[in-house]
């Protein structure tokens, strides 16, 4: 006779649960990193190591720690290997993504430039980038692993990729909220622009490197070439002083390049571009199967 298997006990659906997955997934890597951060500083001070050293040190630290304990946690929690962070993968497909983050927020600029809202004020010197390029790498990485490697990832696997942009989309809107000079308008302009757009990155890729990539060349470009506010705050040393006038639909205002028009219009046109296209490549199963 044929042996019926034994269904999970209620404990072990809990714990496997998508909602479940989520929860620990960011309680463990947050907490992880803020473990290792309070750690290290506290090391580096009996150290006597220097404040601009310790922030460096700090600031390379944690996306380490990030992508290892999300690459732990998952590999065991959910018994597989972690296809989405393949190191085969990541240098053509995070060089992509940087091309496109640069490439769209220099698109976005040159519309504001073209429309009178954007002026070079003086160039600076080259080195003026590395503190800005670090930032940009370290948001980049965290927020991706958390965002889509967490949120969206697992929200896609149970209930399809319609549902796993919207929530990514709007958790990442709102967690703008806490950035200076934030506003509702800013939130749901950031969950459009980028929570699809960034979405949209991973659902072509497969992998966490695309949104990645992108996630860093927008903001590297945004604040370090560019001169602009990066979500609300002001990052010191950058490439070009450059000077935002006029409306702030067309700049964006105190929050940044990312609160304006041109900006919404842009990303979102390109993340349904690549929907379009994750979409013919047969990327996008729940979708392909309500149409067919």
């Amino acid at each position: 006779m044929e042996e019926t298997a034994t269904p999970p006990s209620l404990a072990k659906q809990i714990f496997y649960y998508p909602i479940t997955r989520i929860l620990i997934g960011l309680v463990v890597i947050i907490g992880t990193m803020v473990l290792f951060q309070f750690s290290t500083s506290w090391l580096l001070k009996l150290m006597h190591v220097a404040d601009d050293a310790r922030k460096t040190i700090l600031s390379i630290e944690a996306p380490i720690i990030v992508l290892l304990a999300y690459s732990l946690l998952y590999k065991y929690y959910e018994k597989r290997s972690i296809d989405e962070l393949k190191a085969s993968a990541l240098p053509g497909w995070l060089l992509a993504g940087a091309i496109i983050g640069i490439g769209l927020q220099s698109l976005v600029i040159l519309v504001m430039y073209l429309m009178g809202g954007y002026s070079i004020v003086s160039i600076n010197p080259v080195s003026f980038i590395l503190p800005g390029l670090l930032i940009a790498f370290t948001s980049g990485i965290i927020e991706e692993v958390l965002l889509r490697g967490v949120v969206f990832r697992i929200i896609n696997e149970k209930w399809g990729s319609i549902i796993a942009l919207a929530v990514s989309a709007l958790l990442f809107g709102l967690l703008h909220l806490m950035n200076k000079n934030s506003s509702l308008y800013s939130a749901i302009a950031i969950a459009i622009e980028a929570g699809i757009l960034l979405g949209a990155c991973y659902i072509y890729s497969g992998n966490l490197w695309l949104p990645i990539g992108v996630h860093f060349g927008w903001n590297f470009a945004e604040a370090d070439l560019f001169g602009g506010v990066l979500s609300g705050n002001v990052i010191d040393k950058t490439l070009i002083t450059a000077k935002f006038t006029g409306s702030e639909y067309l700049t964006g205002g105190a929050f940044g390049p990312e609160n304006s028009l041109p900006s919404i219009l842009i990303c979102t046109a390109a993340g349904v571009l690549l929907l379009w296209l994750a979409y013919k490549k047969k990327r996008l199963p729940d979708l392909q199967a309500t149409s067919s």
